[in-house]
């Protein structure tokens, strides 16, 4: 598929995996009252970056688990929350990995990350598990087994139904998990029955103008997008990837993943931020930015004229055999994101236990081959931490800057003990633990700073 023109939107898009296996279909029904339904079946891939952790303990709820501090600890939303069946497996991931599930099936399904009038994907989520255990009790249905056509049939709103399925653990063992499936009906606007608005063997755009990603770009060979500047907040895969802006490429909160090679080349900026929510004096990180390489002679290039800039981002190159290059003219910064909660139990005014704790989450590159950070001015890195397998170079025309940071824990609390002689306690603590400015890891003796 080729597109050319004065600039373009991308924002209803399915996905087609990078790997060699053909996508799972979009499937369809239709309603009592004529309206079509659609479901997808959800991604049983297991991720393969350091953002999420595989747990088989036999204990544990979830098979898939979300670093805390990309979450700053915050507990999402989990179908463990909502559904209550003892027909249902050990959950697939936790709350954050089950609410990407969802974003990702809606994308394929109807081109939006959010449907109806929801605000968020926490409430978004909540609101079709209840739709959907009101649908099963309403038919008297079996959690774990994916609705019939006929099921399908009796749909009169979205809903997210789990489903029992089984999947291959990377030491060959067989798990069931269960895992949660969208089902939506069809409106004017959403992506037609086939799915697909920038996929094919191989997808080419040529833009004048900017090109902006809030969807899904996918080939099952190359994708080659060129335009004056690009922003992906979606995802972009295929089994090589080249991005050429004029100008910029703003990668925020969304993937961008290939096989063999992933080449972004910008004529001034490439930024990579993994994306913040805020409430009152609380952070935390929302949808990660990550750039994946994961063929065995993977090549990952990142290429600005002017500055790179990775904040709080995964990149990462599984290719043993494979080799990575970010390089800019002027600056590479590897910066962070905060993270940080507050919390007030107060029962009165001499009674209270109050305190506050931040961080930061800082920029993580992980290859197993070599290595190589090059900036023509100066490398600035705040907590990051650089791993490789093979040789790690890294080298600067300037100056090399590495900054710590530290994560503060205040804790405030008085409270007044009933005794025979009553007396007021004070307590209070303040805490401070630094984080590592720069962790450079690589086999001795190949790390090389010039």
């Amino acid at each position: 598929m080729s597109v050319r023109g004065s600039a373009g939107e991308i924002n209803k898009t399915t996905i087609e995996p990078s790997s060699a296996r053909e996508p799972e279909a979009i499937i369809g029904g239709e309603g009592f009252d004529g309206s079509a339904i659609k479901t997808t079946k959800p991604t049983l891939t297991l991720p393969d970056n350091s953002l999420f952790t595989l747990n088989p303990d036999s204990n544990s709820h979830y098979l898939v688990e979300t670093d805390p501090r990309f979450t700053n600890e915050k507990k999402w939303l989990s179908s463990l929350d909502i559904v209550d069946s003892d027909k249902l497996e050990k959950r697939l991931g936790d709350g954050y990995y089950e609410q990407r599930l969802v974003r990702e099936q809606l994308i394929a399904t109807t081109g939006q990350r959010l449907s109806g009038s929801y605000q968020n994907d926490e409430e978004q989520y909540a609101a079709l598990l209840n739709a959907g255990v009101a649908f099963g009790d309403k038919y008297h249905l079996t959690p774990g087994i994916a609705l019939s056509n006929e099921q399908m049939a009796a749909l009169t709103t979205d809903i997210v139904w789990m489903v029992n399925e089984t999947i291959t653990l990377p030491d060959g063992r067989v798990e069931k998990v269960s895992v949660p499936q969208v089902y939506v009906r069809a409106v004017q606007g959403d992506l037609g029955g086939q799915g697909a608005l920038l996929a094919g063997r191989q997808v080419s755009a040529d833009l004048a103008g900017a090109l902006l990603n809030s969807g899904e770009v996918s080939s099952r060979a190359m994708t080659d997008l060129s335009a004056d500047t690009i922003e992906n907040s979606g995802r972009i895969q295929g089994i090589d990837i080249a991005l050429d802006a004029q100008k910029d490429i703003h990668n925020i909160g969304g993937e961008i993943r290939g096989v063999d090679s992933v080449s972004l080349n910008a004529g001034r900026d490439i930024v990579s931020e993994t994306e913040q929510r805020r409430k009152g004096s609380s952070a935390w990180l929302d949808r990660p930015a990550s750039i994946y390489v994961t063929g065995d002679q993977g090549q990952l290039t990142l290429a600005a004229r002017q500055n790179v800039n990775l904040i709080a981002s995964d990149i990462g190159n599984s290719g043993e055999k494979g080799k990575t290059l970010i390089s800019a003219g002027q600056n590479i910064q590897l910066e962070t994101r905060d993270v940080a909660s507050a919390f007030d139990y107060t029962a009165n005014a001499n009674n209270y236990y109050r305190g506050a704790t931040s961080s930061q989450v800082g920029t993580a590159i992980h290859t197993q081959g070599d290595l190589t950070l090059s900036a023509g001015q100066d490398l600035l890195a705040t907590a990051a931490s650089v791993d490789s397998g093979g040789q790690l170079t890294a080298n600067a025309g300037r100056d090399v800057s590495i900054t710590a940071v530290w994560k503060p824990k205040i804790i405030l609390s008085t409270r007044n003990i009933p005794t025979k002689v009553c007396y007021r306690a004070k307590r209070k603590k303040r805490t401070m633990r630094s984080i590592p400015a720069l962790r450079l890891a690589a086999p001795s003796p190949e790390i090389h700073l010039t």
